[in-house]
């Protein structure tokens, strides 16, 4: 997804002119029709379980510098689906 909207960016975006919020969003809808011309599958090689533990890395690192003030309700989701797989295990997308 990350790869979509970069490529959005330097190939639609950053040399555009737009003289107002149509133009954009027609631009925009130009570059999605071209891409969707010849999509091709996106293979997700990531393990659910490394995502969810740099996820949960990051949200105590934001704790610890008073990024957070309260308990995350999506971080004790996290911690609950880590500690509730055995490691190898593979999480359906």
């Amino acid at each position: 997804m990350e790869r979509f909207f970069r490529d959005l960016t330097d190939k639609c975006l950053r040399r555009g002119v737009f003289h107002n919020v149509r133009e954009l969003e027609e631009s925009i809808q130009k570059y999605i029709d071209e891409h969707n011309r010849a999509p091709k599958p996106y293979l997700w090689t990531a393990k659910a379980r490394d995502i969810l533990e740099k996820v949960k890395r990051a949200w105590y690192v934001l704790k610890s510098r008073g990024g957070l003030t309260k308990v995350s309700r999506a971080l004790e989701g996290i911690e609950r689906r880590l500690s509730a797989e055995p490691e190898g295990v593979v999480c359906p997308a």
